[in-house]
Formats: structure tokens, C-alpha cells, sequence
């Protein structure tokens, strides 16, 4: 149901940006989902491999009052999920081909959600 944004593409302008995209609620656009792409293959290598090893390299959970976040395994990448409760705010992280650094992100929206649209994801036909 969500719709690709074209006029929000960005692709990557700069040695270390990510490509970004936002899909849009048909109803609600405060549930509109932000992914980036960060390529770590080229100029941005080193950026991209500390992010990884910053937002994946310790698997585990913690929870506050304020936000929960969970470092694990899906479906064979190593995955982080953030919730921040008073901001409604959700994303999840997950890295591909130790290449690809990908988030997606979303207020007033459901993790399981995120995770339907990053599993529709097709890598294969990056370069």
C-alpha cells in the first residue's frame, strides 16, 4: 500500500551519502518510511564498515523507559531494531554483503511493518 516518493531520491550525492528514499502512507503520512542505502564500496568504505561495527557489532537487548533496542540475527544478517517510545519513532538496521548499511525508518508506524518493506528489498541489482 505504501507509494515511492520520486521526488524524494536522492542518490548518494557525495563521496559518503547514503541513497535515499521515502515511501508514502496512502492516508497517514506521519507514517511515511525514510530508507537510505549506504554503499561501502568505494570512498565511503571505511564510514560505512564503522557504521556497521557501531549499530551491529554487539548482539543484545536493552530497554528503558524511553526506547528499546535489539542487536540479532534475521533471516541470516545481523539486525539492530530501535524503538523510541515518546517519539513514536521505530527503525530498523540490518548490512548486506558486508556492503550495504541499510535503515528504515518511520514515526507512528510498527516495526513488523518496516520489516515486511526491507524484506522486498532486492540487492542483486546494485553495483
Amino acid at each position: 500500500m505504501y507509494q515511492l516518493d520520486t521526488r524524494t531520491i536522492e542518490l548518494g550525492k557525495g563521496a559518503e551519502s547514503p541513497a535515499k528514499a521515502t515511501y508514502t502512507h496512502p492516508q497517514d503520512s506521519k507514517m511515511n518510511v525514510t530508507l537510505e542505502v549506504w554503499d561501502g564500496n568505494g570512498p565511503a568504505t571505511l564510514a560505512v564498515k564503522n557504521m556497521i561495527a557501531l549499530s551491529l557489532g554487539e548482539k543484545g537487548e536493552e530497554s528503558t523507559s524511553q526506547m528499546r533496542q535489539k542487536v540479532y540475527e534475521r533471516k541470516g544478517r545481523t539486525s539492530a531494531e530501535r524503538e523510541i517510545y515518546q517519539n513514536k519513532q521505530v527503525n530498523i538496521s540490518f548490512e548486506v554483503e558486508e556492503r550495504f548499511f541499510t535503515t528504515l525508518r518511520s514515526d507512528n508506524n510498527s516495526l513488523e511493518t518496516l520489516w515486511q518493506m526491507a524484506d522486498l528489498l532486492d540487492f542483486s541489482t546494485l553495483k
